[in-house]
């Protein structure tokens, strides 16, 4: 870019850039105002910018950062739960996080397998900027970031994992949905042997089986209609574990929430042979007849 100067003085909170540029105003104004258009050329190559707030106005603010290939950015909202970073690649990486505050924090391998985790208790709302590294110079390999407030290493052998993408899709349902009951055909079973939060019941898959983000309150049911012995297994949205066997009827699961919360739902259809079987899943505000 063709700028000359750039100054900038704290106590006015002022950047002024100094620069030539053969194009008309407009297209000028539109570059530096659009935060997709700017992140092109603000900063070196080697260093990109990603805005995550650019507020083009007086008054406005401009939240970004800069990072190499293997860093991003997180934008997040501070609760009472504590926040958890981790990887997970088929490579020895590292994993370093600057703060809102700018401490800094890293770990090598504790996630095991080579991979890191982080722990921060009593978390700031704010950015984080997240580094993914790796051991070997100028190297670069896949790597996953997983971001949650719930400690992943609940993900013991009979667990399966709700960060995982569902099988059979998902679905936004609200206070009143309609068509009710929402039915989804899928296979039911898996090889895991559930035994997580005082679950006992079935065979899963890893994945869920399908997710449910539920918008509103009051009563809201699970089931699941099989020719096989199937059973239900649910995440809520505040970690909580629930499962059935036959409630349904017929060798069928039912798991009633008399006070559904809004948020994502984790459903895993499960068999008691570990055999994959076919069912539909129904969600509905009544109970089932």
């Amino acid at each position: 870019m063709p700028i000359t100067s750039i100054i900038s003085n704290a106590s006015t909170l002022t950047l002024t850039v100094i620069a030539d540029y053969p194009v008309p105003v407009e297209r000028l104004w539109d570059a530096y105002a659009d935060p997709r258009q700017l992140e092109r050329f603000w900063g070196p190559e080697q260093w990109p910018a990603t805005f995550t707030r650019h507020d083009m106005a007086v008054g406005g603010e401009s939240h970004y950062y800069s990072a190499e290939s293997g860093g991003m950015g997180l934008e997040y909202e501070a609760g009472v739960l504590d926040l958890y970073v981790y990887v997970e690649s088929d490579i020895d990486t590292m994993l370093l996080i600057e703060t809102p505050s700018g401490e800094i924090l890293c770990d090598d391998d504790s996630h095991g397998s080579l991979n890191h985790r982080i722990q921060i208790e009593d978390p700031e709302s704010g950015l984080y900027v997240i580094l993914v590294g790796g051991y070997t110079q100028n190297q670069y390999h896949d790597a996953r970031v997983f971001f949650t407030e719930l400690d992943p290493d609940i993900f013991g052998e009979g667990a399966p994992s709700f960060i995982l993408d569902p099988l059979f899709g998902s679905v936004e349902l609200a206070q009143s949905f309609s068509p009710d009951p929402h039915t989804v055909s899928l296979r039911a079973g898996g090889d895991i042997d559930v035994n997580v939060g005082g679950c006992t019941v079935g065979n899963v898959s890893e994945a869920p089986s399908f997710n449910v983000r539920f918008t509103g309150s009051g009563e809201l049911h699970f089931s699941a209609r099989s020719d096989d012995d199937t059973t239900l297994l649910i995440n809520t949205p505040s970690g909580e574990w629930l499962c059935d066997d036959d409630s349904a009827g017929n060798s069928n699961p039912l798991v009633s929430l008399p006070n559904a919360a809004s948020g994502l739902y984790n459903v895993w259809v499960g068999t008691y042979s570990g055999e994959e079987a076919r069912a539909t899943l129904n969600i509905s505000r009544k109970v089932p007849k």
